[in-house]
């Protein structure tokens, strides 16, 4: 029996879940995956949830300290997609509300903020693994002759494995300036490319 693979969007969403409070039982068993690879997930996303899965707060709290009431329905909806797709605009239109709404509730609910720092992080770690995936193992792109799809060509993008070389490597694969000047006023100008390092 093939093994079912989970895409970094379900793995995010499941962190989330998490993070939100459910069991990590609760969610293990619900995916069909074993408690162990959850706690891989969680360990890989940098955060960190309650074992037991104790149940969010039904009321939250503003900066002041002063009770605001239960938590609004749509936060749901837009913290999952807001871990998916690291971006507010979706988020907000996921979970039905204005962006000043949204702001407003990161603004007044601590708890709401500290779990929208979570769910961006999260997205940006899925942004992260599609950067690799279109660096490193392409996407097949259509060709077309007279409207209709013929064949596929593999692409690959150059760019994003720079940037990831750049991150993964800065001391080699970084940019460097060297900016010097000497007393009798005179300016010089050093740039060293990293591809010259051999």
């Amino acid at each position: 029996m093939a093994r079912r693979t989970y895409s970094p969007t379900e793995k995010a969403e499941a962190v989330l879940r998490l993070l939100a409070g459910e069991s990590l039982p609760a969610v293990a068993e619900d995916l069909g995956i074993g408690e162990s690879s959850l706690r891989r997930w969680l360990k890989r996303s940098g955060r960190t949830a309650v074992e037991g899965g104790a149940e969010p707060p039904a009321e939250h709290v503003k900066p002041s300290g002063l009770p605001l009431g239960p938590r609004p329905e749509w936060y749901g909806a837009f913290l999952t997609e807001l871990a998916s797709s690291c971006n507010v605009s979706h988020a907000i239109r996921a979970a039905g509300v204005s962006r000043a709404t949204a702001y407003d509730a990161r603004t007044d609910d601590a708890a709401f903020a500290d779990m929208w720092a979570k769910a961006r992080a999260i997205g940006a770690e899925v942004l992260e693994d599609e950067a690799i995936r279109r660096a490193h193992e392409g996407w097949d792109e259509p060709i077309t002759y007279k409207g209709e799809i013929t064949d596929t060509v593999r692409k690959f993008s150059d760019t994003l494995l720079i940037f990831l070389l750049k991150g993964a490597m800065p001391d080699k694969y970084r940019e460097r300036a060297d900016h010097n000047v000497n007393l009798g006023g005179q300016i010089t100008f050093g740039y060293d490319d990293a591809s010259s390092n051999g």
